[in-house]
């Protein structure tokens, strides 16, 4: 698979609560559904991404840790 198909399969959402983007975003939560990868940007205060955390079973300590 070439990096422009591989590129074609991800989508990059602006967070509706936060409106953080890949360029002001801290911290990413990411979701498969079907044949695409979807990339949340968040940041570290967004109610959003701690929902996220709790729906993946994450401790509240590792809440304001960066994602890599």
């Amino acid at each position: 698979m070439g990096t422009s198909m591989l590129k074609s399969l991800i989508r990059v959402i602006a967070c509706p609560v936060c409106r953080a983007t890949a360029e002001t975003g801290s911290v990413r939560t990411l979701s498969a559904a079907g044949k695409h990868l979807s990339v949340t940007w968040h940041t570290l205060s967004c109610p959003h991404y701690a929902a996220d955390l709790i729906l993946a079973g994450e401790p509240a300590d590792s809440w304001h840790r960066p994602a890599f």
